[in-house]
């Protein structure tokens, strides 16, 4: 599994919402987003989810999907 930095994360988020996107946070983070997802109309869903290393600093993984997962829909 690969983790990105917060200013990687900060780049897609900007990438996403500058195409029309929008994003949504489930699960606030302690250093991080937490647990997060980008979506918009002709875009990938994104799954942006905090890694814990250690008590100073954490980690990002992302995952896409064509289709928003079942567990995801009903987020406010």
């Amino acid at each position: 599994m690969k983790l990105y930095t917060l200013n990687a994360i900060d780049g897609l988020i900007s990438k996403y919402l500058d195409a029309g996107g929008e994003m949504k946070t489930i699960e606030d983070g302690s250093l991080g987003y937490g647990l997060a997802m980008l979506s918009g109309d002709g875009l990938k869903t994104c799954i942006i989810t905090e890694r814990y290393l250690n008590d100073s600093s954490s980690g990002h993984s992302v995952r896409f999907y064509n289709n928003t997962p079942k567990k995801f829909l009903n987020q406010p």
